[in-house]
């Protein structure tokens, strides 16, 4: 049995990420979200424009939605201390067969150096969530990066406001 492990912040979810979880249903018997979040989670600014809260949520409706295995999300802080990070993911997943996806070397280089599992995830559809929220800044289309249920879980967030605050 395989627990496949996806460590994000997700911010926005994308599809991208929807392609890694595809990929993941087809090798594992269930997945793992391990959720970013920064450690004071009521800063909100462009870098990170949707709290923790937001992104768990449109994270539960992807997963319900696509996803035909077991599924849990766990909430992990950012830490600046890359040893202090990944042992903090490491006593809360607690599953021997874990394996991480991840497309990040440096995630793929910690993790096998903590005597991880990893298998790359190439960068299929070419955009990054960095890229998605450069757009929504700019005022530029970006909804075609988005499945459907994000565009609408951020509609209802009304993200321009929330960006014009920051």
């Amino acid at each position: 049995m395989t627990t496949g492990v996806f460590i994000g912040r997700f911010q926005p979810f994308h599809k991208g990420h929807l392609t890694v979880i595809q990929k993941m249903q087809k090798e594992c018997d269930g997945i793992v979200i391990v959720l970013g979040t920064p450690t004071n989670i009521k800063t909100i600014n462009k870098h990170n424009p949707f709290t923790t809260e937001e992104r768990k949520e449109m994270l539960q409706i992807m997963l319900k939605k696509y996803c035909k295995i077991p599924w849990e999300i766990i909430v992990i802080k950012d830490y600046n201390v890359h040893n202090l990070w990944l042992k903090n993911i490491v006593k809360r997943i607690q599953k021997k067969d874990a394996v991480i996806y991840s497309g990040n070397k440096l995630v793929q280089h910690l993790c096998r150096s903590y005597g991880l599992k990893t298998r790359a995830v190439p960068h299929i559809i070419n955009i990054h969530a960095a890229i998605i929220r450069k757009l929504i800044n700019e005022g530029k289309p970006w909804k075609q990066y988005l499945p459907k249920e994000i565009i609408d879980a951020i509609r209802k967030i009304d993200i321009y406001s929330r960006l014009k605050n920051v």
